[in-house]
């Protein structure tokens, strides 16, 4: 599900006024949020720290452009002692957009499991008969 803001009260470290929640059970879950890629990812990245502190993880990722110029783009990943999880991908297919994603617990689970049906389901299609 969507949810806007108006352009004033944008989520900070969001590129648009649109961040995406998932519901379970009425409950929310998980908040993504597009942020502004390359440019600020450095900025975010202090920014969730302070917040959540030192990331569990991190890794960078040199992508190579067109005009052979090479650029890092920095990935982080914080878990929390009661399961949840953030994420935070300096860009994706677009370098001026990134992502955060926030996870409770349930909303973790959720995902493996969904990603585990799907896993299963093209299992099954590929099984030759």
């Amino acid at each position: 599900q969507a949810v806007r803001f108006p352009t004033s009260a944008k989520p900070a470290l969001s590129k648009h006024t649109v961040i995406f929640v998932t519901m379970i059970d009425g409950n929310l879950e998980g908040v993504m949020v597009l942020t502004r890629g390359i440019e600020t990812q450095e900025d975010d990245v202090a920014v969730l720290s302070e917040k959540y502190g030192k990331p569990t993880a991190k890794f960078v990722v040199e992508r190579t452009l067109r005009s052979g110029a090479k650029v890092n783009i920095l990935n982080s990943v914080w878990e929390g002692a009661d399961g949840s999880m953030i994420y935070f991908g300096g860009a994706g297919d677009k370098l001026d957009e990134g992502v955060l994603r926030i996870r409770s617990e349930k909303a973790v689970k959720a995902e493996a499991s969904e990603a585990e049906r799907q896993k299963s389901e093209a299992a099954k299609r590929s099984t030759p008969l």
